[in-house]
Formats: C-alpha cells, structure tokens, sequence
C-alpha cells in the first residue's frame, strides 16, 4: 500500500515519463486538492482499507485533456491503472466543473461516469468524478474544511472578524470563506502559511461528517 504525491518538483517529469505505480491514479485541480486527497486516503489507510494511489496536481484546468492523453501513453499507467479520478473545484459553477470532467475523459475515449462523485467499474478502467465541495455548492475546499470547524469559538471569531471589516471601514474581502480559513489558521497556536500545509499536517478532522463524501468516494476509487 502506497499514497505518492506527483510530480516531484525536485524530480519533474513529463507526464509520459513520470512514474506511476500505484493502481489508482486521481488527477487533481491544485496543491490543496492534493492535500485534502492525500490527508484523506491516510485516514482510511489507518482505518484499514487498503489504499494504492498516487494524487497528481495538474497545476490549474488548462493542460487536462493533453496532459491525460500523455499519460495514457506513460508505460507505468499501462501496466499498473486500474482506476483513475478526476477532482476539480466547483468555484462559481459545479455544473460546469463536472461537464469540464467529463469532456477530459471523452477526449481521451475513456469511459466517464454518468452520474459524478459516483464510481463507474463498466468499462477497462474504474473512472470516477468528484466535484469539491459538492454538486450542490459553489467553493473549494475551503467550504468543506469551515464546515468540519463551524461548531468551534476559533472559527466563530474568525467568521466575525471578517464579516466585521466593512463596519469598521474596510472594504470587503473578495472570497470571504477562503478569508476566513486564513483568518482560522492564523489563529492556530502554530501558524499554518497556507492551506494544504494544514492539511498536510492534520488540522482539520477527517472523520467529520464535512468530508464524508469524499471519504466515500475515494474508498470506491481504491477500492481492489
């Protein structure tokens, strides 16, 4: 059992040469996609599932369908992938963002599932989708990690520090959940510089119902 992060930036390869030998393979929108992703998979491992994946961080939306189809071409994935995910941010549009996916796979004559956070085993690879937060809500991870810590004072005062700006004369924040994790983590006895640092690190909770979900559907993905 094995849980790699990729690509290593002081080993970077092109994604037809990058070593891939785990079986699942989960494509990943950023650094803290990447974080959550892997911060949950060690969650079910020491749970006792068995869990085989390597969580790529594709840098952004821009190179999916090219990038994907160099990595078909990688020797490692065909001899080792017998499951591969997709995880992309809803940001101001989850509809978009699944339709997004699923053109990826389409282009890539992969079998793409019909309904996304749900895994298809029909076709020669297990695929799967997963919108973060949900296909319900708009955000990114930021709304999954509020959700796991909405019960506690710091993230209470974190919330009404923000939300207090403009009645103090400052102009309002432009994302306010993302301003007010960084708001919650600066208020950390150890201060965490970035999200996917605490996430990396253990910050949030990862058997709160908040990330159930995703819990649920990375267990299908790796899943023998």
């Amino acid at each position: 059992m094995a849980i790699v992060l990729s690509p290593d930036p002081r080993n970077w390869q092109k994604p037809d040469h990058e070593r891939i030998e785990q079986t699942t393979l989960l494509l990943v929108e950023g650094r803290d996609d990447q974080a959550l992703m892997a911060r949950i998979a060690r969650q079910l491992e020491a749970e006792g599932h068995q869990v085989n994946i390597q969580i790529r961080d594709m840098g952004g939306r821009d190179k999916w369908t090219t990038d994907l189809a160099q990595i078909r071409k990688n020797e490692f994935f065909q001899q080792n992938v017998t499951a591969i995910g997709l995880v992309q941010d809803a940001d101001s549009d989850a509809s978009a963002a699944r339709q997004r996916c699923e053109q990826i796979f389409r282009q890539n004559q992969l079998p793409f599932p019909r309904r996304p956070q749900v895994i298809d085993a029909a076709g020669p690879l297990k695929t799967g989708i997963f919108i973060i937060p949900s296909l319900a809500r708009v955000g990114a991870v930021e709304q999954l990690c509020l959700d796991s810590v909405q019960d506690t004072a710091r993230a209470s005062r974190s919330a009404d520090f923000i939300d207090g700006l403009p009645e103090a004369g400052f102009p309002p924040v432009e994302d306010r959940d993302k301003a007010v994790v960084q708001a919650y983590l600066s208020a950390k006895p150890k201060l965490k510089k970035a999200l996917w640092m605490a996430l990396r690190d253990g910050c949030f909770d990862m058997t709160h119902d908040a990330f159930n979900e995703v819990r649920d559907f990375l267990r299908a993905l790796t899943a023998p």
